[in-house]
């Protein structure tokens, strides 16, 4: 967005902004806070804080400080976000997305910093990690994060001066990020946010204890899982009765099972009559049905054999072949006739 559609959207933005005034206890603040969501509606290249503060004419340390600084109450406005999503958003299939990204740093100063892996680089970086959860409709069209938790490193756990010295709270302590995640659940649950999936990367689905807090809040999940997984199909307990096995051989099982009772849900339907589409099945082949091929004279009677042409004379030792005919006798019991293919039985 330009600077004037911007400008035009002046009274709504307002109202908008108006809804989180209590997130703050002096009015600098809430100005502050106008000004920099406007720099995130602008077209600008870069919206980070110099160039925000420069475009609303103001000193950039006023912007640092702001986000720095300033008290607000973070808690009330992730609060107050996810309150608004569930008003304005009501979305039949909302699907949840639970997702790390770690962001790369120089130094030791920065809270949280240390050497981990980092999706942004691709590789054991300096960086800081952060849990997201973000709010998605069923057809993408409204996205929005809703929760951002900073991953403490235990590293950083077991220095609490250092935490001190870098402004972390005591009671921000180490805790595995899928933990995290699950804590980011619980609180959008409270403000009635609710997911009807959630869906997470590879990292996640290798938790036992994350998969277990899922089921735990009955939630229905699609996770990505490596096709080498070792697990079961079933709840192994304490002392699992037979080893594990790969995920991808318990879903090439699995198909092949599903496959097995189609089949047999098929032929069942085939008995009964109910073939898709309402038409009965004929039932398998007997000598009743063979006799009512046959004309209604001539049913139960052999025909008589075909009369020879005198202009063409068989030569002798020649086989005279009789024409097909109904083969009644107790060796045939199928009531098939000769020189006839036998058609295979369904079951």
């Amino acid at each position: 967005m330009n600077m004037e559609q911007i400008v035009s959207l002046g009274p709504e933005l307002a109202d908008f902004l108006d809804e989180f005034s209590d997130c703050f206890g002096r009015w600098e603040p809430r100005c502050h806070m106008a000004q920099y969501v406007r720099g995130q509606l602008s077209e600008l290249p870069r919206k980070s804080v110099e160039p925000i503060a420069l475009a609303a004419g103001i000193a950039p340390r006023t912007l640092q400080e702001f986000l720095r600084t300033d008290v607000w109450d973070h808690s009330r406005m992730r609060d107050r976000v996810q309150q608004i999503v569930v008003r304005d958003h009501d979305e039949p299939q909302r699907i949840g997305i639970i997702d790390d990204s770690g962001h790369p740093k120089k130094g030791r100063q920065t809270a949280c910093v240390n050497r981990q892996y980092c999706g942004r680089s691709g590789k054991i970086d300096n960086c800081v990690i952060s849990v997201h959860l973000t709010v998605s409709s069923f057809d993408t069209a409204f996205r929005a994060m809703v929760d951002s938790t900073p991953y403490l490193p235990n590293s950083w756990h077991e220095d609490r001066a250092r935490c001190e010295k870098a402004g972390i709270p005591d009671d921000v302590v180490y805790r595995p990020k899928y933990d995290i995640a699950l804590e980011q659940l619980d609180r959008a649950a409270t403000n009635g946010l609710t997911f009807d999936w959630i869906t997470a990367d590879i990292w996640y689905s290798e938790k036992p204890r994350f998969l277990a807090g899922l089921l735990q809040r009955s939630q229905r999940f699609v996770l990505e899982i490596p096709r080498n997984l070792s697990c079961w199909s079933f709840d192994p307990g304490g002392q699992p009765s037979r080893p594990a096995s790969t995920a991808e051989n318990l879903c090439r099982h699995w198909l092949l099972t599903q496959v097995s009772r189609l089949f047999l849900s098929r032929q069942a339907n085939r008995l009964r009559g109910e073939k898709s589409g309402g038409h009965a099945v004929p039932d398998p082949p007997s000598r009743e049905r063979i006799d009512r091929l046959s004309p209604p004279a001539e049913r139960g009677t052999p025909r008589p054999p075909a009369a020879h042409n005198a202009s063409h004379p068989i030569p002798s030792g020649t086989h005279r072949h009789s024409p097909a005919l109904p083969y009644p006798n107790n060796h045939n019991k199928s009531g098939t006739t000769r020189n006839q293919r036998r058609l295979p039985t369904l079951l």
